[in-house]
Formats: structure tokens, sequence, C-alpha cells
């Protein structure tokens, strides 16, 4: 179990070649969701029992208004070509993406668990899971470049992100990073998205009324490049990478699968306690994973 103290990793004993490696695995699982050309967040491309789809935080649905009624014409793009580095100097961009109108997209909780996600969310329930269509060529497309982090192995998952003291990093693209060129026609057109995996300086887990949470201050070898705010991060994966006895330090990262240990829902920004804190292993794992099992059943029932 990943102590209730903070615990803290010095980055600069860490190679950069490793913490290269480590965002470029880290983001074969991960996509920006931008709705109508307007960014709404982040999400991980995840498979559960061969459903398809995209684990994120409950509010960037809910707060970004989704609508996926008949008459909807909202469009969601997922951009696929990423260039990413630990220190934030590259531009993820949309020049290769997937245009899936949100009409055809389902997800749950179907709707939503409280009202205010801001002043009385602090604690969640803050996670949702994006259902893509089995129709239509979006999926191959999406992995045609991309992963889908397999979630089927749920018991296995949990506890080596339980256990596993490995580096502990969170994939994201910080609102201030967006480069959007200007509004045409009431829509914003972005021209590039700068993302990067924030390793954790410092970490908290603990468990509060039937979910765990991890709690993180984000670090990078370079401070400066942190941005001001993680406002825009929400969705993004907490990912651990264990540490094995049996690969050499210079490749362990290439070898080992990341494990999904959170997804990011909350930015502290008191200035005496700044952190990033998302839903731990159990509450994917346990909690969250058995009540979408039963929303798949339910579906099936439904069916004709």
């Amino acid at each position: 179990m990943l102590p209730l103290e903070l615990v803290h990793s010095t980055l600069s004993k860490v190679p950069a070649g490793i913490l290269n490696a480590l965002a470029f695995t880290v983001h074969n699982y991960w996509v920006p969701l931008i709705v109508d050309d307007v960014p709404r967040g982040t999400g991980v491309l995840a498979r559960v029992d061969g459903v398809s789809g995209i684990l994120t935080a409950e509010h960037v649905i809910y707060k970004s208004g989704f609508d996926n009624s008949v008459q909807s014409t909202q469009i969601l793009t997922l951009p696929l070509t990423q260039y990413a580095v630990t220190a934030p100097r590259e531009t993820t961009t949309a020049t290769d993406s997937v245009r899936i109108p949100i009409k055809h997209l389902r997800w749950y909780p179907e709707n939503r668990s409280r009202d205010d996600y801001d002043g009385q969310g602090e604690y969640g329930p803050d996670l949702a899971l994006i259902q893509l269509p089995e129709a239509g060529s979006w999926i191959e497309t999406i992995e045609s470049k991309k992963l889908f982090y397999n979630l089927t192995m749920g018991a296995e998952r949990m506890e080596q992100a339980l256990t596993d003291n490995g580096l502990l990093g969170v994939v994201g693209a910080p609102q201030r990073w967006i480069d959007m060129r200007g509004k045409v026609e009431g829509t914003e057109l972005i021209r590039g998205i700068r993302s990067a995996v924030f390793l954790a300086g410092n970490q908290r887990y603990y468990e509060k009324d039937g979910f765990d949470f991890l709690e993180v201050i984000p670090d990078t070898p370079m401070p400066q490049d942190l941005p001001p705010s993680f406002r825009g991060v929400s969705g993004g994966g907490f990912f651990r990478f264990p540490r094995t006895k049996e690969i050499p330090a210079d490749s362990w990262v290439q070898e080992s699968r990341p494990i999904l240990a959170g997804i990011l829902y909350w930015e502290s920004i008191r200035e005496d306690s700044a952190f990033l804190r998302g839903h731990g292993p159990r509450s994917i794992y346990v909690t969250f994973l058995g009540r979408l099992r039963e929303w798949f059943r339910a579906q099936t029932r439904a069916l004709p």
C-alpha cells in the first residue's frame, strides 16, 4: 500500500532519456477532448470487456454540456498525432484526428451525480466513461495511432498500482498552453495543444467515503516549465511505471507497461497547499468498474 504521508521523488536523479520515454509511452493512451473546436478536458483511451471508450472525469461531460440527443450537431474531435517530451517543448496537433458526432456517443453515468462540481465536488465522485460507437471506422482509426488501456484486468492492475512505488506521472494539456488562432463564425480554431507528463514530486494516497484518492504536487526537471494553472487537465490519467530489478535502469520504461493509477479531476490553487487530486486505483478498478459493468448489462437487457 502506498504510504499516507507525502513521498518525495528526486527528479534530478532520473535520466532525461527515461523521462522522455515515459512521456512518449503514456501519450499513447491519452487524448484531448475537443467539442466544436473548444477544448473541454482530456481522457484516457480504455477498453472494458471488449467495449472501447474514453475514461475521463464526469464533470468534463456535464460542465461542458455534451449533448447526445438525436438533434445534436456537436462534434467531438480527438487529435491523434502527438509529439511529447517530459519538458513541454513540443506541440500536439490536430492534423490527424477523428471527428465523431456526439449524438452517436453514450456515456456512464447517464445522469450527473450532483449539481455542484466545484464548491462541494472536492471529493467526487467524478469518474465517467464515454462509450465509442462500434459502427463506422472511428475505433479503427484511433487504433492506427493510439492504444486502448485494458481495464478488464481490474484486480491485478489495482494491486500493481497500490503496491508499486515506481515513478508516478500525470499527463495533460493545461488550458494556458492551448494555441488558439481566433474565432471564426462563433467557434475557436485550435492551432496546437502543448501537453506533457508531469511527474509527482510529492504524492499522497488516502481513502474517504468509499473512494480512494491520489494527490500530487506536479514537477518537472525544469520547474519553469510548469504552467501557472492546470485548468483543462481534468480527465488526464495518473500513470505509474513499475520498477523491475531484472530490467536495466536505462530501459525499464520502454520494457515495462504503465499502470493506470488514477484519473485527475481537481486542482487546489490555495497558496499554502497547491496540488492535483484524482480518484485512485480502488475507485477505478472496484467501485467504478463494477457500476460500469452493471450499466453494460442493463444495456444488453434493454435490447429487443
